[in-house]
């Protein structure tokens, strides 16, 4: 499984209950009518992350079966029945940009209440670090999701959790909660 994320930032002039509600019918349009190969998607909003300029960042996952289903879903998200849905709140965004994570340990968790991005520590193989940060993701609630391709700046790997995170080392990016609203 491989993830699409996507982070993204409003107009200034647009409201924020009118960009989520958009952002929720968009969402809403995938599950009614998904292309083939789209598992789940969701999508929220955080404050602080160092690689978006903006304190307000709207954060949207899409979770797909393989990079040749990320390929439907793309041509797909802005055309057929899920195109207006897609160009209404593109209407309303100023900036974006994402990456490409796989599913490294643990199950999918879209409804997070606790995200963690970092790197990993310098001077740390990645098969010793993969050894010692795999146990905490496998915990129920929680995923470990490690960058594939990177569309713009972000960090090589991310836990996404139901609840708060004690990590055995220094991460680069502090724990944030983030902000959901109904969909």
């Amino acid at each position: 499984m491989i993830a699409y994320v996507f982070w993204h930032t409003r107009l200034a002039d647009v409201p924020a209950p009118a960009y989520e509600r958009g952002l929720a019918a968009f969402h809403r349009s995938l599950t009614v009518a998904s292309p083939e190969g789209f598992q789940s998607s969701t999508s929220c909003c955080f404050e602080g992350l160092p690689w978006v300029r903006e304190s307000v960042v709207y954060e949207d996952w899409y979770l797909v079966n393989d990079f040749e289903s990320l390929g439907i879903l793309n041509d797909r998200a802005a055309a057929d029945r899920h195109a207006e849905t897609h160009d209404h709140v593109a209407s309303y965004s100023e900036t974006g940009t994402g990456s490409i994570y796989a599913l490294e340990a643990g199950a999918p968790v879209l409804d997070a209440g606790f995200v963690c991005w970092f790197d990993k520590p310098d001077g740390a193989s990645t098969a010793t670090f993969l050894k010692e940060i795999r146990p905490i993701a496998e915990s129920p609630g929680r995923a470990l999701w490690r960058r594939q391709l990177s569309l713009g700046p972000a960090t090589e790997y991310c836990i996404r959790s139901v609840s708060s995170i004690e990590l055995p080392f220094k991460f680069s990016l502090a724990q944030v909660k983030r902000r959901a609203w109904p969909q």
